[in-house]
């Protein structure tokens, strides 16, 4: 049984596409030369010195660091022979279910390659190369932090130097994957976040975590103590192995719906006071102290983002998404008025009104200006 945090809101938002972060517990259903399954971490080492006669107990980077530096094409000739993909599980073939724009990944084979050449009107596109694409719905950015098996004149990044060094010597990667944190959301997969490089580019001062969107990380049930970490990292948790994961993805809608439904001109007439507003533009700006002070909250602290978002944020976020509607009920000046305006600037859908209370009236006069318009509505004091 998969354990999936707030699975509700992840359904939601693959719809408009995600951010994939791939480590090598992806790549484990992959063969290669000789149906082989991709050997990583310490296999690699092991075979790295039964291959090269290393009778030396050093670590990966450390063996990669010698062979780098003193056989270095033998070196590389022996990592394509075993990171060249050459079958893998047909579950595979579902990953473009989950809508990735952008794929981002440390391992070395071209898996992801040889997985797109049986996706039709989809193409990949190696930002290593050509850049970051722009408005092109066929394409899918690409980017082998670590350097690819399909490279004849790009590095592989095994040794030492190279892992410590990685965000300073290809800044421009990394920074845009912290632009891409805040563009959508991110699943990891069968990654430890272990590279000095992902942990800048969550925190790097050309970012804001606050702004980023939301995050999912995919850990075996055997790793389960280092969950503790990864929430700690705000990391929404997925307890499966990759063949489970493969499974599940199987089971997502093909058919997207990435339309975002617009505001008409009778919704604006209408309903225009009870528009989450999209931005602080044009705002009336008062001191957050205010706020804090006991005054009842305004859009301008809310999207000020330095009120504290509590652990119901996530869950009511969650339960929105889910067949029924939902009742926050608490004491007053408990903070539910606070919460339901952060969450209703946070959510991606473009008609969100929040009104006071309701008559019936204005409930008929409602549906009536949004017709068959999908809306998200706020009730406050709605008893």
């Amino acid at each position: 049984m998969i354990r999936f945090d707030n699975k509700n809101l992840f359904e939601n938002q693959y719809k408009f596409g995600i951010n994939l972060f791939l480590g090598a517990g992806f790549s484990v259903n992959a063969y290669s030369m000789g149906d082989k399954n991709l050997p990583i971490g310490n296999a690699l080492a092991e075979d790295l010195k039964n291959h090269f006669n290393l009778n030396l107990d050093l670590s990966l980077p450390q063996l990669s660091t010698i062979l780098e530096n003193t056989k270095r094409e033998e070196f590389y000739e022996y990592l394509k022979s075993r990171f060249i993909i050459t079958d893998f599980d047909r579950r595979y073939l579902n990953i473009d279910r989950l809508n990735p724009k952008s794929i981002y990944t440390t391992n070395i084979d071209n898996l992801i390659q040889e997985i797109y050449k049986h996706v039709p009107n989809k193409y990949i596109n190696d930002v290593t190369y050509n850049g970051e694409s722009y408005n092109d719905s066929s394409a899918v950015d690409f980017s082998p932090l670590h350097g690819n098996v399909l490279y004849d004149d790009r590095k592989m990044i095994f040794d030492t130097a190279s892992i410590t060094n990685a965000y300073s010597t290809n800044p421009k990667i990394w920074n845009q994957l912290s632009i891409d944190f805040e563009k959508r959301i991110t699943l990891f997969w069968g990654y430890g976040l272990n590279d000095t490089g992902v942990i800048q580019a969550l925190t790097s001062v050309n970012t804001n975590p606050s702004n980023h969107k939301d995050k999912w990380i995919i850990v075996r049930s055997a790793d389960s103590d280092v969950i503790h970490y990864y929430q700690a990292l705000g990391f929404n948790i997925i307890v499966a192995d990759t063949e489970e994961f493969l499974d599940y993805i199987s089971t997502l809608n093909i058919e997207r719906i990435v339309r975002k439904e617009k505001i008409t001109e009778d919704i604006n007439y209408f309903l225009n006071k009870n528009l989450v507003p999209k931005n602080n533009a044009n705002l009336p700006v008062r001191p957050i102290i205010e706020f804090f002070s006991g005054n009842p909250p305004v859009w301008y602290d809310i999207f000020s983002n330095q009120i504290y978002k509590t652990s119901h944020y996530n869950s009511i976020r969650n339960y929105i998404y889910g067949p029924k509607n939902l009742i926050i009920q608490g004491a007053p000046v408990s903070g539910k008025t606070t919460l339901m305006m952060q969450i209703a600037k946070d959510l991606d859908d473009n008609i969100k009104l929040i009104f006071e209370n309701m008559q019936l009236s204005k409930a008929e006069l409602i549906t009536k200006v949004l017709k068959d318009k999908k809306a998200i509505i706020f009730l406050d004091n709605f008893s």
